[in-house]
């Protein structure tokens, strides 16, 4: 595998590490440094005053819960997993978590059923 090698994922699949990176790209956050392969995600512009902060909507409420608000998430439980959808986005995402379940909606609304990511970022 290359340094800039890519990967094409499933938005069904996409997991933690994977899956906060495509957030931040959709939410148009700064990653900083190696965040693009590291976990956990960092953002913010790291200079001089600039914070940088964990960012991981796949598993803190703190970072998903103004998510949920800004894209307007329809959360649901159904056939013992999680369910989210996107206002104007008919079908739904799930996970084992409603976290998960949230950041696929938002990634597949953006990018569709499928993304590209680095490979790094699968292992």
């Amino acid at each position: 595998m290359t340094i800039n090698s890519t990967v094409d994922v499933k938005t069904s699949e996409l997991i933690f590490g994977a899956l906060d990176w495509v957030v931040a790209k959709v939410v148009g956050e700064t990653l900083t440094g190696d965040s693009a392969i590291n976990y956990p995600i960092l953002i913010g512009a790291g200079t001089d005053g600039d914070l940088q902060r964990p960012f991981s909507p796949s598993t803190s409420w703190d970072d998903v819960g103004p998510l949920i608000e800004k894209y307007r998430i329809s959360i649901d439980y159904n056939d013992a997993r999680w369910a989210a959808s996107t206002r104007g986005w008919l079908m739904a995402e799930y996970g084992m978590t409603p976290l998960i379940a949230v950041c696929r909606a938002i990634v597949a609304a953006k990018f569709g059923d499928v993304v590209t990511i680095d490979a790094r970022l699968i292992n």
